[in-house]
This record gives C-alpha cells, structure tokens and sequence, in this order.
C-alpha cells in the first residue's frame, strides 16, 4: 500500500513538473537537467527506503569496526606537517563527512563529500604554508584522516 502511494505521489509532482513548468523548460529559464535532477533526488529520496537497506550489510561493520580500531591515529602518524594541522577545521570536516548516513541520495553524498574535501583543501590554504608537497597529496591524507575519525556505519555502502 505505501508503494503505491509513493508512485502516485511521484507521478502527481512529474506531472507537475512536465506540464506545469514546461512553459520554463522551453524558454530555458529551468534547465532540463536541473528538472531531471530534482526527479532523480525525488525518486531516491521516496524509494530509498523500500528500495535499499538501511541496516548496515556485514562489510559495513567490518569496514566500522576497522576504522574505530585505527581511532588512535593522529596527524603525526600520518606525517601531515604541523604547520598543517587545524583541528577547527578538521572537526567541521568531520560533520560533514559524518553527515553520510544521513543522506538518501547519490547527489546528496557526493555535494557532502564534495563539501569536506573543500574543508580539507582550504584548511591548509589558509592555515598551512605553502611549502613543496603542501598541496592535494596532503589533503587527500587530510582526508582520510577526517573519514577516519567520522568513522561514518554505512561506509562502505556509500562508496558502493
């Protein structure tokens, strides 16, 4: 019964969309691929949940439980320079990437990494100096470090 409901919500906000708004489509004032993007972020935000699991699957623990036995990684162990380091930041970084679970969407998860891996790179051009190698190199370990102390439950969901 929720099925249907849901596909005749979606059909009712399509309709909306192709026949009401299709004034701005022509007229290019709505681009078609932001209207196909909202269709797809309608669909996978409704169906998510009849569609995908939300319990995490065994490699999603397995993948947890390793990152939560490497919890006592520091910056230091991952020879970032001190110069470098700016836990201010960092710990905003790690909201965002925390904040993976919480999306249902494919776009969603990708604008929030998207987002930490601007935090990342902007913590050393502003913070850090510029010295050789102080650049992607160090924020992808920046990076890893920041996933590692999120330490997000559906992983390796996420990158699947």
């Amino acid at each position: 019964m929720h099925i249907s409901r849901t596909l005749e919500e979606f059909n009712d906000f399509l309709f909306d969309i192709l026949t009401l708004k299709s004034d701005y489509i022509e007229t290019g004032i709505i681009d078609r691929n932001s209207v196909l993007t909202y269709v797809d972020s309608y669909i996978i935000t409704h169906l998510y949940k009849l569609v995908f699991p939300t319990d995490p699957s065994n490699q999603d623990i397995d993948l947890y439980n390793k990152m939560r036995n490497l919890s006592w990684i520091s910056p230091e162990n991952l020879n970032i320079r001190t110069s470098n380091i700016n836990m201010d930041a960092w710990k905003i970084c790690i909201q965002e990437i925390y904040k993976l679970d919480k999306y249902f969407n494919p776009y969603d998860k990708i604008l929030c990494m998207k987002n930490a891996l601007k935090i990342a790179k902007s913590s050393i051009k502003i913070f850090g100096n510029k010295e050789e190698g102080s650049g992607y190199e160090e924020v992808a370990v920046i990076l890893f470090y920041c996933i590692l102390k999120a330490t997000p439950r559906l992983m390796y969901s996420n990158i699947r």
